[in-house]
């Protein structure tokens, strides 16, 4: 079941935009536990998400997936912090839904 502020985002997407909310909507329902479990994950996307990331009014299909941009966000890691970080594709969406992409 959709939140009310889900549902009026997803009656203005075109057909496409709908289904990919929708399952992005789902997988981070099913993983809330990502909020709590890996804060610091969560802290590093975050953190990724602020320096090198703007909020857009439509979605960036050329992007790729959370998948894809978690894989950036341990290369960042990897050069400008003291150790490797191991990202969960789940820990960076809670970071984006908490940023409010």
């Amino acid at each position: 079941m959709l939140t009310e502020a889900e549902t009026a985002t997803l009656e203005s997407l075109s057909e496409r935009a709908r289904s990919d909310f929708q399952t992005i909507a789902d997988k981070v329902r099913l993983c809330r536990y990502a909020w709590s479990i890996n804060r610091e994950e969560i802290d590093l996307c975050k953190e990724w998400l602020e320096l090198y990331c703007c909020p857009r009014a439509t979605i960036n299909y050329r992007w790729g997936c959370a998948y894809n941009a978690k894989h950036s966000v341990e290369r960042w890691t990897d050069k400008h912090k003291p150790k490797h970080h191991y990202i969960s594709e789940f820990s960076f969406l809670a970071a984006a839904l908490e940023l409010g992409y």
